[in-house]
């Protein structure tokens, strides 16, 4: 069960000369709840509430220079609580649908988390003819607290909220009326990086998936995309994507375990071509699409503290290539709207394949996902 209520209010100016701004005020407030099965008898609850107050201004410095400033300041408090079943029959007994049937006697834990942090954004922006060219240095944070499916103390955390200071240079273009070209080049350092890893032993009973806080991790890359109009009907789509991820500091109690860590799920290389084309047919319109993609080879989860490449299970994920075909037919029928699609995924793979790998000490697994699929589906919008 989850519930949020969030609450947002904004000025934006209007103003005639170079100078704009925007100002505003949120509030949030989240309640979730969590039940497990019988294997492990517990459940948990966590309330959440979140203030912030944020501004940023535009100014025109000339009619090809732009300069933006903003920042945001937030505040946060997050409260777990967790009640723990010897077995199923008291768990079951006790009927918890929702946390405040809980007894407090039997609360084996209630821990709290809270945190404030300072963002900001500073861009400046060259216009020209054809597009623009921006340079941007921002920082950012993303919340700490606790894992809502902690079944213990020991991984139930919490952990604390990762900072990233990125900077970046990027031109967004249109050279002609059926063609856009857009690039970037980033840098992006992460403190307290939120790392996952599964683990063994040490309280969980079998595996417990922890929250812990890499000290440093960096990653650079390209990122390119381009759309091309070869005709009114015809659509292609191209983007490219370079990734330098690395672990630069990981302290795990007195020691350093970066040489043996790394950034889980994070392939250097990705591309994708899509081809669209879009014409009217049988009273309706029609539309082809064709798509493939690449993903070079990446790493899955392991504990830098207790992994060992040598004797370890290979965390590597093979890369993958993947066609997606589909062709959409959608008209008018009555009050409403007939839809029916036929797809072909993942064609280039006639069985299934391995997309995320875990090691947890004392045993290792991995989550497939399934090969080619072919389908029908037919629907009615009214």
């Amino acid at each position: 069960m989850y519930e949020q209520t969030s609450h947002e209010f904004q000025y934006i100016s209007d103003y005639d000369g170079a100078f704009n701004f925007v100002a505003g005020l949120y509030d949030l407030e989240t309640e979730s709840f969590l039940t497990s099965g019988p294997g492990q008898n517990f459940t948990s609850a966590q309330d959440a509430t979140a203030q912030a107050v944020f501004g940023e201004m535009t100014y025109d410095l000339s009619d090809l220079w732009t300069l933006t400033a903003g920042a945001r300041y937030t505040e946060e408090e997050k409260v777990l609580t967790m009640v723990r079943w010897a077995s199923e029959a008291p768990r079951l007994a006790n009927g918890v649908t929702q946390f405040g049937d809980v007894d407090e006697a039997t609360v084996n834990l209630k821990d709290k988390f809270t945190d404030d942090n300072v963002s900001y954004r500073l861009i400046v922006q060259r216009n020209f003819d054809i597009g623009m060219a921006f340079v941007s240095y921002s920082t950012g944070y993303r919340s700490g607290g606790f894992n809502p499916r902690a079944s213990t103390a020991f991984d139930a955390g919490p952990y604390q909220s990762e900072e990233v200071t990125n900077l970046e240079f990027g031109i967004r273009t249109q050279p002609t009326d059926s063609l856009q070209f857009n690039a970037t080049v980033f840098s992006s350092d992460y403190t307290d990086k939120q790392q996952f890893v599964a683990v063994g032993g040490e309280g969980c009973n079998p595996t417990c998936t922890l929250v812990r806080n890499a000290a440093e991790t960096s990653n650079q890359g390209l990122e390119i995309e381009a759309v091309i109009l070869p005709t009114d009907a015809l659509t292609v789509r191209f983007s490219y994507g370079y990734l330098d991820s690395k672990v630069e500091e990981y302290t795990l109690g007195d020691g350093d375990v970066s040489g043996n860590a790394w950034v889980a799920y994070a392939p250097e290389n990705t591309a994708s071509l899509t081809i669209e084309h879009a014409s009217q047919a049988f009273g309706g319109d029609l539309v082809i699409n064709g798509s493939l993609s690449y993903r070079s080879d990446m790493k899955g989860v392991a504990d830098a503290s207790a992994y060992i490449p040598a004797t370890g299970p290979d965390m590597d994920i093979e890369s993958h290539d993947q066609l997606d075909l589909s062709a959409t037919y959608k008209k008018e029928v009555g009050n409403g709207v007939l839809k029916a699609q036929l797809y072909a995924t993942d064609v280039l793979e006639d069985d299934g394949r391995v997309s995320r790998k875990y090691d947890a000490g004392a045993f290792a697994w991995a989550e497939l996902v399934p090969g080619r699929q072919v389908g029908v589906t037919v629907g009615y919008e009214f």
